[in-house]
């Protein structure tokens, strides 16, 4: 299930605000590096 992958969890929190933009951009980067 993608949605358990981390950038579909990461995708989840931002949705529901508990992170902000530069937060998600910023660890969205971090994951892809990999």
């Amino acid at each position: 299930n993608t949605d358990e992958s981390p950038l579909g969890i990461l995708k989840k929190r931002y949705a529901r605000g508990e992170i902000n933009e530069d937060e998600y951009i910023r660890r969205r980067n971090e994951l892809e590096k990999k």
